[in-house]
């Protein structure tokens, strides 16, 4: 579907340009326009606003603006009577397509011509969001995967080992500083041959003697 069809259902004549050319439509007639243009004046009803991307919001904005609406000097009384009260329809189906500007939250979003069957957009919003929400929670499964990966690592290759100070250095040798033999401590015992002669070794005289 490219064509849907206004009506103007104000009693003022409702102007806009179409191809940069003024178009009127007077009170209570219909006209057809392209799809397209209608939603540059009132805003796509397939927009939806997810957490990162505010698309609805944003078509709402430039919607009232074109028809100059103030935001926190106009009431909603006084937004509704400036408002154009052109409806726009299903060439195909009849049915009425509610449009951002005068559905904001999507409370009656039906069939958009030219696209699949909307639903409420309520429901889209929350899919979407769920939709977030799993490929967060899917980055967060990567990442402690990854993270208890490399702590095995560690766990595995372990930490380079201290040398104890009871314990031999790394040079080899021990940091326990070496015995000293004392007056009580009996000395080395001597070993090799015995001295000949008997049981033990017989010393020279004294000179002159």
């Amino acid at each position: 579907m490219q064509f849907v069809r206004l009506v103007n259902k104000g009693e003022q004549d409702f102007d806009f340009h179409q191809s940069n050319q003024k178009r009127i439509l007077p009170s209570g007639a219909e006209i057809m326009v392209p799809w397209d243009l209608a939603c540059s004046l009132f805003g796509d009803p397939a927009t939806v606003d997810t957490p990162t991307d505010q698309a609805r919001t944003r078509s709402l904005k430039q919607s009232r603006g074109l028809f100059n609406y103030e935001m926190g000097n106009m009431s909603t009384e006084e937004w509704e009577a400036r408002r154009p009260k052109v409806e726009v329809y299903d060439v195909e189906t009849g049915n009425r397509v509610y449009m951002v500007i005068e559905d904001p939250d999507g409370k009656y979003a039906g069939n958009v011509p030219g696209g699949p069957d909307m639903g409420s957009l309520t429901n889209l919003n929350v899919g979407a969001l769920e939709a977030v929400i799993a490929k967060q929670q899917q980055q967060l499964d990567a990442m402690q995967s990854l993270l208890i990966h490399l702590v095995g690592q560690q766990d595995t290759e372990g930490q380079a080992a201290v040398a104890s100070q009871d314990g031999p250095g790394q040079d080899g040798n021990s940091s326990l500083p070496e015995g000293q033999a004392g007056e009580d401590t009996p000395q080395t015992v001597p070993t090799g041959p015995k001295p000949k002669g008997g049981k033990g070794a017989t010393l020279a005289p004294p000179p002159g003697t």
